[in-house]
């Protein structure tokens, strides 16, 4: 029989709401303490880059999941356990591409205080989102989970 925690990750919030959140917060200290910190066109190409790669690496994470016919949504369990595509060399493709995303936009928008508070949304994220996607999903797939845990990093 399921329990309660079995079926779903039980995580604090929606991760883009988490991300956007941060961001967000970010833009109240930027407006009273100003703080510019790249030029234009490093901005451009840096920001390009990770919101680049950080995009691909979320839709081809999505679109691993649904070939697998599993949710991305953490608040449905996980059907299978998804090992193949970005997910075998990062246990946290979608959340990676959404780090990416997040500094590439800090850094086009010139917001030193929402790249400042990048550190403090990786905490958010490792308690209260990661740590415990990964205990559902070691409730759910059990010794298969442990070994694929033991061979790809959470990050890179």
């Amino acid at each position: 029989m399921e329990t309660e925690d079995s079926r779903n990750a039980g995580i604090i919030a929606p991760p883009p709401l988490i991300y956007f959140t941060l961001f967000l917060t970010g833009f109240i200290p930027q407006t009273v303490f100003p703080v510019q910190f790249f030029s234009l066109p490093v901005r451009w190409i840096i920001c390009f880059t990770l919101v680049g790669v950080g995009a691909f690496l979320v839709s081809r994470a999505f679109q691993t999941m649904r070939q697998a016919r599993t949710s991305p949504n953490p608040y449905q369990p996980a059907a299978v356990l998804v090992t193949e595509g970005p997910f075998c060399f990062t246990r946290n493709p979608v959340y990676l591409g959404m780090n990416l995303f997040y500094l590439g936009a800090g850094i086009l928008l010139n917001s030193f205080w929402s790249t400042l508070f990048f550190p403090v949304l990786l905490l958010i994220m490792e308690f209260g989102v990661i740590h415990r996607e990964e205990r559902h999903l070691e409730q759910r797939f059990g010794e298969a989970y442990l070994e694929y845990k033991a061979s790809v990093r959470r990050w890179i």
